[in-house]
């Protein structure tokens, strides 16, 4: 808040006769203005993400040989959970993005690659029946990355790096709470294998990231 004073200034030519007259009635005379200015912002109660185990998802040591080397092959899903704590009642939404793309998957993320040749790529997904805001079920919800209308999200149909997505209850808007959770899916697919892999150790890895929005 700031104030800012402006005052209005009067020329006054000064006569002796009239000298203590004017001293007297200067002041009421003279106008005095005060102009008072308020701003603000409104801005949302913050709100923390965590992971479950630093949001490390391990896959342990895959041997090649088992793999099949004439298709892609899925590994097993692996489930961790995501909570997001605020410090006030907030309506949120959150989003994620993925650190590789693959071309031509839209919903997939990437892992490793061998030059141009991806290795592999995942996808996450909410678990169905998991999201909770303050202890009470929600269904998840989604909209487009660009202002788009929010709809359920439909079970089994892997998250859109970039689309948002909400706890809700069916017909209402985004519920404002204080604790959010649901749990994450992965689920890696190794696109080579058998005698396709090169000889020798392949890392594969992966790297995404969650934001929290304020819808």
């Amino acid at each position: 808040m700031s104030i800012h004073r402006r005052s209005r200034a009067r020329r006054v030519r000064i006569r002796p006769g009239l000298l203590a007259a004017l001293l007297v009635c200067s002041h009421a005379a003279a106008e005095q203005r005060s102009t008072l200015q308020l701003s603000g912002i409104v801005r949302p109660a913050a709100c923390a993400p965590s992971i479950a185990n630093d949001g490390v998802v391990n896959f342990g040591t895959i041997a090649p040989q088992s793999l099949p080397g004439d298709r892609p092959a899925q590994l097993e899903k692996k489930t961790i959970n995501l909570t997001i704590e605020c410090i006030a009642p907030t309506r949120i939404a959150v989003a994620f993005s993925a650190h590789r793309f693959v071309p031509g998957v839209r919903a997939a993320y990437g892992m490793s690659r061998i030059g141009a040749r991806w290795i592999s790529l995942y996808d996450v997904n909410f678990e169905t029946g998991s999201a909770v805001a303050d202890g009470r079920p929600m269904h998840i919800f989604y909209a487009r990355r660009y202002n788009g209308q929010w709809q359920r999200k439909t079970p089994g149909v892997a998250l859109t790096p970039g689309h948002r997505y909400a706890w809700r209850k069916e017909g209402e808007l985004a519920r404002a709470a204080s604790n959010y959770s649901v749990d994450i899916s992965i689920q890696p697919t190794v696109l080579i294998g058998g005698q396709s892999m090169l000889p020798g150790p392949i890392p594969v890895s992966g790297t995404a990231t969650v934001d929290v929005l304020y819808p």
